[in-house]
């Protein structure tokens, strides 16, 4: 269930495919391949000075992930100049999306030239060369300055996600040449956004309506900010309904023009795939054309308007806080929460209205996705909410919005303060402008980065495990630290494997039976191969291979498979 304040817009992560070979550099780029090479060497990380070796080769395997996954906090540390962050991909044993950590609505300022490069410089090596990253997510930030060396990485990458969201003024139309050629892309959302129109290209146009036509794969396509033009909108519905693949399909506002509206209620119509279809528009004569299509539909199970209602909650108002925070702190059924607090022209209320919010956000047991955007608020009631989120065990994601730069740094320091011991909050969205603060705020940005990427890598190795023909360590070791130390988590889990809550607790507890026994425990850490057989002693004490079942049932229950430190194998020694 969610209640809405103010319905806002999400997108989706989306992605691309490999090849394997250079690209021609384009005269008078900013920052050419060649020079990232260049300032990889002996760059370090820009809070701990930490080192990675950015030229070992991707060591992903069916049966082992890539290096790289026990070094994500020191390989995030090197891309954050470029906002940017490696994250593991639920479900998915071993493979890493690249996703921001900056975006349009939250700007932290320009880092220094050299370390923007560097940190460039690691996306554009992981991208062309560890077939591990899947998934990519990148907004106008990494657009701006960039766009060369994404133009030379984006071919020779194994995506299979790609989320494009960046202002139109900065983008190339030479991007758009590499998307015919991505025929392992499942999902691609492109959403843009400008001053004064829609953004309008012809290689976009003609580009998606190659790649709709020819992918064997593409089963989710997202457009938003885009206007097309009449013969590359028929050709790309034309494109949809040749292929039959697709299953979810969201359209935004001007993406569809009127004189098309015939073509996008066929397509409806006759698609054989589609199970979801979002849909913006003004215009009375398609929105009709498009119900007629999904009247005549027998596969959409799910349609979607996106409007906005622009409801704020009213600052001092206590009749009317203490309304929603009775319904806060008393449901058991709430998921999701948006709330706007708006400017008041009143004066002299007290900040009891904001107290008593907070405190039903404490008391709250159900609420997973939080969103608040605030205007001119003091610092000490931003700092109340970080608390609230940071001590909250059902809170998953945050969503945090405030133009005053003084309230929005105050409430990064709380939040980041000690939030290594919060092991629930899986994402964070900051909006707002923080470019003053210096190092320390940005090193607050990135301790909750990296906190949220901790836990959120830790739900999506577990889920793996019922894909497991054997007993993985990564994935076992991560169910084992969720049903012990996290059972709030379990829902969750039980969410990413596609199972019910009350099924997820005995299918854990059976996978984790096969790691129980002395021999199971040793071979699945690594430790042994088949068997643990150790040399007699001379004074003929008890060693670990005498220890009998309960007495090493009891001896485990102490012991973690993550205890056992994992050796870390790259390519060229397999």
């Amino acid at each position: 269930m969610s209640f809405h304040w103010l319905t806002t817009i999400v997108g989706r992560c989306c992605g691309l495919m490999n090849a394997d070979a250079e690209s021609p550099q384009v005269e008078g780029a900013r920052m050419s391949s060649a020079n990232q090479w260049a300032d990889l060497e002996g760059a370090v990380g820009c809070f701990t000075s930490a080192v990675i070796d950015c030229r070992s080769p991707c060591s992903v395997t069916p049966d082992r992930p890539c290096h790289i996954v026990r070094q994500l906090a020191a390989w995030n540390e090197m891309l954050f100049p470029a906002r940017m962050q490696l994250r593991a991909i639920p479900g998915a044993r071993g493979k890493l999306a690249l996703v921001n950590v900056d975006n349009s609505r939250f700007f932290m300022g320009e880092p220094e030239d050299f370390q923007l490069q560097k940190g460039a410089g690691v996306a554009h090596q992981l991208l062309k060369h560890h077939r591990c990253v899947e998934s990519l997510c990148i907004e106008s930030f990494q657009f701006q300055r960039y766009t060369q060396p994404l133009r030379d990485a984006l071919p020779y990458a194994c995506l299979k996600k790609l989320k494009m969201t960046c202002l139109a003024s900065v983008i190339s139309d030479g991007l758009w040449a590499a998307i015919p050629s991505l025929t392992s892309l499942e999902e691609l959302d492109c959403s843009f956004f400008c001053c004064c129109s829609n953004y309008r290209s012809t290689e976009l146009s003609n580009a998606l309506a190659t790649l709709v036509r020819t992918s064997p794969s593409l089963v989710v396509l997202c457009l938003t900010g885009i206007s097309m033009e009449e013969q590359a909108t028929k050709d790309l519905l034309a494109g949809l309904t040749e292929n039959g693949l697709l299953r979810d399909l969201t359209l935004g506002m001007w993406v569809i023009p009127e004189t098309c509206r015939k073509e996008l209620a066929q397509y409806l119509m006759r698609t054989p795939s589609l199970m979801s279809f979002s849909y913006t528009g003004d215009n009375e004569n398609t929105e009709i054309a498009v119900l007629e299509g999904i009247l005549h539909n027998r596969t959409i199970s799910t349609v979607k308007i996106s409007t906005f209602t622009g409801h704020t909650i009213p600052r001092g108002n206590l009749a009317v806080c203490s309304a929603l925070a009775e319904y806060v702190q008393s449901t058991s059924v709430l998921r999701k929460l948006e709330a706007r607090t708006g400017r008041s022209d009143e004066q002299g209320f007290s900040d009891e209205w904001w107290h008593i919010i907070v405190r039903s956000l404490s008391r709250n047991k159900s609420i997973r996705e939080l969103t608040f955007n605030v205007d001119d608020m003091s610092v000490s009631n931003v700092e109340s909410l970080a608390e609230t989120v940071k001590a909250s065990r059902n809170i998953r994601k945050l969503t945090f919005g405030d133009m005053n730069m003084l309230s929005l740094r105050a409430f990064v320091k709380r939040l980041s303060a000690d939030i290594v011991q919060n092991r629930t909050l899986l994402d964070v969205v900051l909006e707002g402008w923080l470019y003053q603060g210096g190092l320390d705020a940005f090193r607050n940005v990135f301790a909750i980065s990296e906190v949220t990427r901790r836990n959120s890598d830790l739900l999506a190795a577990a889920a793996a495990f019922p894909k497991a023909t054997e007993v993985d360590r990564r994935s076992t070791a991560a169910l084992e630290r969720i049903y012990k130390l996290h059972a709030e988590l379990l829902e969750d889990l039980a969410e990413l494997v596609d199972v019910s809550a009350a099924e997820i607790g005995a299918m854990a507890h059976r996978h984790l039976q096969r790691t129980a026994s002395l021999d199971e425990y040793m071979r699945t850490t690594g430790v042994v191969k088949e068997r643990v057989k150790c040399h007699p002693r001379d004074d003929r004490r008890m060693q670990l291979d005498d220890l009998g079942e309960d007495c090493w049932a009891l001896v485990r229950r102490f012991l973690m498979l993550d205890d056992v430190e994992e050796a870390v194998t790259h390519q060229e020694n397999l």
